[in-house]
């Protein structure tokens, strides 16, 4: 759950914040509930009822299994994202672990996911992330946000790479931060990939498994620095 957090969550919520979406404003804590909330990782979970209870004019009896999935439910009774139906009793299931109230793991995820997004829109001296693509309206959201989609701009405040703002005046403003975040990205594929060698991973199947889901992520990174510099070369054309 932090993984997950850390490398699809936080990014969405960075993509939110510098797309302009006013929900995301509020800061780390508000951009990071609003990616759960939107693109949850765990969009429903199965729940046994354990006791009987109305809900909203419906009794429902102990030991009925209930699929919760709430981005379901508030896009099918409110489009516009609106209030939605009444809350099930003791509240919806966590969009991180599907536990019905969350858990000690889940609270830690969130903690992470808003470090990152704090680290990049309040801790790096005023400079803020650029996003590049997709083109998000901060009016209409899109059902899914994967990662892998997500170019975002991260500039070194006072280099001639720092980025303009998103209203920059030409596309070609946005290549040099871009090819500086495809060399992180790059730095940040070998320093995953150096982690899933460290031989303390082999003991046993959950490290290996752990080890791949490493491996994953520095795979990831590497084409994402890819498509980056592909992007950053058409911007500067």
């Amino acid at each position: 759950m932090v993984s997950e957090a850390a490398v699809t969550t936080a990014l969405q919520a960075l993509a939110l914040t510098a797309a302009g979406v006013p929900a995301a404003a509020g800061g780390p804590a508000a951009a990071v509930a609003l990616a759960l909330d939107r693109f949850p990782p765990v969009g429903a979970a199965v729940h046994p009822v354990r006791s009987p209870f109305a809900w909203e004019g419906l009794a429902v009896a102990a030991g009925t299994e209930v699929l919760a999935a709430p981005g379901w439910l508030r896009s099918a009774t409110d489009p516009a994202g609106g209030t939605g139906p009444a809350p099930l009793p003791g509240g919806g299931p966590s969009p991180l672990c599907g536990s019905p109230t969350g858990c000690a793991a889940a609270a830690v995820a969130v903690r992470v996911a808003e470090a990152v997004v704090r680290f990049f829109t309040e801790d790096a001296e005023g400079a803020r992330p650029a996003l590049l693509a997709p083109a998000l309206a901060p009016d209409r959201m899109p059902l899914t946000l994967a990662p892998h989609t997500l170019l975002l701009a991260f500039p070194t405040p006072g280099s001639p790479a720092a980025a303009p703002p998103a209203r920059a005046d030409t596309p070609a403003s946005y290549a040099a931060p871009a090819r500086a975040a495809a060399d992180r990205l790059d730095r940040h594929a070998r320093s995953l990939a150096a982690c899933a060698a460290d031989a303390g991973w082999n003991g046993n199947e959950t490290g290996e498994r752990f080890r791949m889901r490493l491996l994953e992520h520095a795979d990831r990174c590497i084409r994402a620095a890819s498509d980056v510099r592909e992007a950053a070369r058409r911007l500067a054309d």
